[in-house]
Formats: structure tokens, C-alpha cells, sequence
């Protein structure tokens, strides 16, 4: 047994519409949705990765300390030294993403200067305190 034809009603915001719904333009009947019309821009995308990578980065640094603790005397080092890279990297990684979202025009300044004030301060001070383990460890 087939279906009938579907009504014009019953068509999904002109998704596989027939011709004369789509001609009607798009989103005609889609007002009801529940969606915002418009998507975010790439720039307050970037200051909400931005500051979610930063946090991620400041929430990398309890998880380090407790792997080392957890970890054999031997492998302590380079557990250390290995959560300490990791977490520069992404406290980093967030800072300049957000800058880049500063740069952008976001319309979320504050997000995007708290994400790259904390992912930069913390990222470098990672980055600082994992070199300066490894000379001591290497020396």
C-alpha cells in the first residue's frame, strides 16, 4: 500500500517540497519551528570555543595532579611533564582562538577577553613551568 500525495501543509519547511512550495520561498510556513532565523557568526563561535578551551585547559591541571599521584614512582615525571604540555596546549589553543574572535567583531567582547586573558595567562605559565621541569630534569 503507498501513500497518497502529502498536502502542501505537511511538507517540512520546503525540505523535498514539491515545486510550487518551494517557489513560495524558503521557509514560508517554518515560523513555528522554534529555531532562531539566523545562525550565529563565526566570531562569537569562536569567542564560545574560545573560552570553553580555555576552561578546558584550567580543568587539565587537577587532572594532572591527580594522574601523577595515581601514577608509579617512575613514570611521575613524564606524566607530569606530559599534563603540563597538554594543558599549555590547550589553554593556548583557546587564547588565540579567542583573540581571533576579538579581531572578528564579536558581538560577545567579554567572553572573548576573558577566554584569551585566561587561556594565554595559563597557557604561558604551563608552557613556562613544563620547560623549565624538563631542564631540571634533563640537568
Amino acid at each position: 500500500m503507498t501513500p497518497g500525495p502529502r498536502s502542501a501543509a505537511s511538507w517540512p519547511c520546503g525540505v523535498c517540497a514539491p515545486p510550487e512550495r518551494v517557489a513560495a520561498g524558503p521557509g514560508a510556513d517554518c515560523e513555528d519551528a522554534g529555531v532562531p532565523g539566523s545562525a550565529p557568526s563565526a566570531a562569537d563561535a569562536n569567542a564560545r570555543l574560545g573560552l570553553w578551551l580555555a576552561i578546558a585547559g584550567v580543568g587539565l591541571l587537577p587532572v594532572t595532579l591527580l594522574a601523577v599521584g595515581m601514577s608509579p614512582q617512575g613514570a611521575r615525571a613524564a606524566i607530569f611533564l606530559m599534563g603540563l604540555c597538554a594543558t599549555a596546549t590547550v589553554s593556548i589553543w583557546g587564547g588565540v582562538v579567542a583573540r581571533r574572535a576579538l579581531s572578528g567583531g564579536t558581538t560577545h567582547p567579554a567572553r572573548a577577553t576573558a577566554g584569551a586573558v585566561l587561556g594565554l595567562v595559563v597557557g604561558a605559565t604551563a608552557a613556562i613551568v613544563a620547560f623549565w621541569s624538563f631542564v631540571g630534569l634533563v640537568l
